[in-house]
């Protein structure tokens, strides 16, 4: 019941009221560890990113591959703006054990962002084999094999967009790339 009342409050943005009930939690039942990453969600909301490494970091020291924990903690550098430590964390993660295209597709941008395409183009893929109507994520993945000169793969994942998506005017410009690319092959 107070795990249920403090993620209200957490859905709130009531993020003191929110702290207090979890570390009551944690009193009672300190074995209740997972807690750590409600704690923690409150510190990032607060964008307060070392207090919330600190309690994701307390997550991994009970389960070391805990997918949200090292994904939060990814993040959070991120939003500091330490690239480097996000890189670091990120690369921890084991990418078939992520589930959620959204969240494949935010560190193939974070990637993307950082010029490493590679790295980019096998979240976008994972996150679109997750769902494969995914525009956002066909089409990044699309741009990003163009970016990195993989044209006929990226015809080939226009073509796909176009499968789900063929009005929209996103869609005409992915048919204007895909005449482009045609014309000069």
């Amino acid at each position: 019941k107070d795990l249920d009342k403090g993620n209200e409050l957490l859905s709130q943005n009531k993020y003191d009221e929110a702290l207090v009930i979890y570390q009551g939690i944690l009193k009672k039942k300190p074995e209740v560890y997972l807690v750590y990453l409600n704690i923690g969600n409150c510190y990032f909301q607060r964008k307060e990113y070392d207090e919330a490494v600190k309690n994701y970091k307390k997550v991994l020291e009970k389960d070391p591959n805990h997918i949200n924990a090292l994904i939060s903690i990814g993040n959070s550098y991120s939003n500091k703006g330490d690239n480097k430590s996000a890189v670091e964390w990120y690369t921890k993660i084991d990418i078939t054990k992520i589930t959620d295209h959204l969240i494949l597709y935010n560190i193939g941008v974070f990637h993307s962002n950082q010029g490493k395409n590679k790295e980019a183009i096998e979240y976008f893929k994972k996150s679109v084999e997750l769902k494969e109507d995914f525009l956002d994520g066909l089409h990044q993945l699309a741009l990003t094999y163009l970016a990195d000169s993989q044209n006929e793969k990226a015809i080939e994942v226009l073509n796909r967009y176009l499968k789900y998506d063929n009005e929209s005017e996103r869609s005409k410009s992915v048919i204007e790339i895909i005449n482009a690319l045609k014309k000069y092959k």
